[in-house]
């Protein structure tokens, strides 16, 4: 794991209203404005989704997430070539419905911590309600926010903390990823 000085990281992305702003010793050197996701996508996302979550539901096999694990790209300081990585990515509730979600989820963690480890079978209606509960007010989503958790400290994690992008103070194996621009690569047939 690497230590960083939180403090001076923080300072490197500042986010105000519409735009990201990256600072250099209390300088801004350089800003992005911040954009929403496509429509396309965002009904893709919620489509895929609920697909999932009727998977889920049923017990079946999720082979690969696709709307959740998306390829992140970082790199090092002396690196040619990208580290690319899997991770997984949700959307995050805007900044005035947050506290409503963070308290559906914290009690559902309660009410799951209260069995036995091996109980999932048990739990699994649980957290789907939950998880659908979120994806079933796209009016409540920031579309232009990425919520991204960290669970190998591996090398996208260690490139992040040379290079933050907004470093978490609470939750440092987390990462908020902010929209400020999109490719459609969505892969097209060549041939009818």
């Amino acid at each position: 794991m690497t230590d960083i000085d939180v403090r001076t990281a923080s300072r490197r992305v500042e986010v105000v209203d519409e735009t990201a702003r990256v600072m250099e010793d209390g300088t801004v050197v350089q800003e992005f404005p911040i954009v929403e996701l496509p429509e396309q996508f965002i009904h893709w996302q919620l489509d895929y989704k609920r697909r999932i979550y009727d998977a889920i539901a049923r017990d079946e096999y999720i082979a690969f997430n696709a709307g959740h694990l998306p390829v992140v790209g970082t790199w090092d300081d002396q690196g040619f070539v990208p580290n690319l990585a899997n991770k997984g990515v949700g959307f995050t509730p805007k900044d005035e419905h947050a506290e409503h979600y963070v308290r559906l989820v914290e009690d559902a963690v309660e009410r799951i911590q209260s069995l036995p480890p091996h109980a999932t079978d048990e739990t699994r209606e649980l957290r789907v309600a939950t998880a659908r509960e979120f994806y079933a007010h796209p009016e409540h989503i920031d579309w232009r926010r990425l919520g991204l958790l960290e669970i190998f400290e591996g090398e996208t994690y260690r490139n992040l903390m040379r290079r933050p992008h907004v470093v978490q103070t609470m939750f440092p194996y987390a990462y908020t990823f902010w929209v400020t621009g999109w490719h459609d690569k969505t892969p097209k047939r060549r041939y009818k």
